[in-house]
């Protein structure tokens, strides 16, 4: 008992200008991070889901209908969206192009603990590849940007539901 409370004493001491680290040894200590967010039952009105592949549709048909179904939810109107622009303004808001230092600084900046996107390039790949990658970035970036034109593929995230509270099994959690 004494070894373990001398041990995180140790660690917090060790870590007082490093709050990270002393946030990472504290959620240890008190066994935060093992939290699971994998779900194994759904339960949708009386019907109850156990299938992974039945839950992980629904969940996905859930968060892609989202946004059309909020969006289906707004009136339309015919009035000029100038009419609630109530000033007008001498500035003009331009993109600049974005430079190879700025990618690289981005890349080194990327988190190697957090979890693949939908291409499922490792951040630490990025990292270590970042001199040969940041030039085609630097070019797919800036012909975004001059031709007004976002590539498909960078709007595809990976959503995954993280449980909140209460009941696991009630999708109106979501």
């Amino acid at each position: 008992m004494y070894a373990k409370r001398d041990y995180y004493t140790n660690c917090v001491d060790r870590n007082r200008n490093n709050t990270k680290q002393m946030w990472k040894h504290i959620n240890q200590l008190v066994n935060k991070n093992s939290r699971s967010t994998n779900i194994s039952v759904l339960q949708i009105d009386e019907q109850v889901i156990t299938e992974n592949e039945t839950i992980a549709d629904l969940f996905n048909e859930y968060f892609t209908d989202i946004g059309p179904n909020l969006s289906n939810q707004i009136t339309e109107t015919n009035t000029d969206f100038k009419r609630y622009m109530q000033f007008k303004t001498q500035h003009k808001f331009n993109f600049e192009n974005i430079n190879i230092n700025e990618v690289l600084n981005a890349l080194e900046k990327l988190k190697t603990s957090k979890s693949t996107g939908h291409d499922n390039i490792p951040a630490k790949l990025l990292k270590d590849a970042s001199d040969a990658v940041a030039p085609f970035l630097v070019f797919i970036f800036n012909t975004s940007l001059k031709h007004g034109i976002f590539p498909d593929d960078l709007k595809t995230a990976r959503i995954s539901p993280i449980h909140k509270s209460g009941d696991k099994k009630k999708s109106r959690q979501l």
